[in-house]
């Protein structure tokens, strides 16, 4: 029965391109999926990058600030561990590197992802370093002055304040400054290092996205240590 049989053929072959089509279909929309996966992880790759360049940027600007504005205004002059200002202390969620959101890059460029660990802890460090200075100014210096009645910033006699204040007071006074007059000289330098290595790091890992560029102030490095900055080199 010959249209019998070309009925079943005619059959097969419709059954064929239909589980073909089906299949190709599937495959299609697999792999659509697949792709929208691999860009949506790239578009949160890149978004924790930019976070993490724009923690370095905010490290900086604070560090930068008090360098020049607390620092620079008695740097060398012998009364600087008595009128060095103080600044008030600033959030600390700000200033946190996304590092869960960063395993690509520990995963591309381990280094890198250290330097990043190694800057948040330092800056963190520092940060302390000034609160404990403020809370030394606020609660031990500006007390025994005001029980003296010398406003602050009065002109007063050197050697009979520091006669006043104590031993103890003074020296710690001057400890505290000329410690984070080196550490924020050193670590606005290590910042901006680290923000170049990261920032290349994911040029390098997504050579095609765009990442945040920061522009530093020209004279960023008016205060660099000699011998450059301690920041570890890739």
């Amino acid at each position: 029965m010959p249209e019998v049989s070309s009925i079943i053929s005619l059959l097969s072959i419709n059954n064929f391109v239909t589980l073909g089509a089906a299949f190709a279909g599937a495959a299609l929309a697999f792999g659509l999926e697949r792709y929208q996966r691999g860009a949506e992880r790239i578009d949160n790759n890149v978004v924790a990058g930019t976070r993490a360049l724009f923690v370095l940027g905010r490290m900086f600007d604070v560090l930068y600030q008090y360098q020049k504005e607390i620092i620079d205004p008695y740097r060398g002059k012998t009364d600087a561990w008595l009128n060095t200002d103080t600044q008030l202390a600033q959030d600390d969620y700000a200033f946190h590197i996304p590092f869960d959101d960063l395993t690509f890059v520990l995963r591309n460029d381990p280094t890198t992802f250290q330097l990043l660990s190694l800057t948040e802890h330092r800056f963190h460090n520092i940060r302390s370093s000034i609160n404990a200075r403020n809370e030394l100014v606020l609660r031990e210096l500006w007390p025994k002055m005001s029980d003296a009645r010398i406003p602050v910033g009065a002109a007063v006699e050197e050697v009979a304040l520091r006669e006043f204040l104590g031993t103890a007071l003074t020296r710690k006074l001057e400890g505290t400054i000329v410690s984070l007059t080196d550490l924020v000289d050193k670590e606005v330098i290590s910042v901006m290092e680290a923000y170049e290595e990261v920032y290349l790091s994911l040029k390098r890992i997504y050579p095609k996205e765009e990442f945040l560029r920061f522009k530093f102030p020209d004279d960023s490095r008016r205060h660099q240590p000699k011998g450059g900055s301690d920041t570890p080199s890739q």
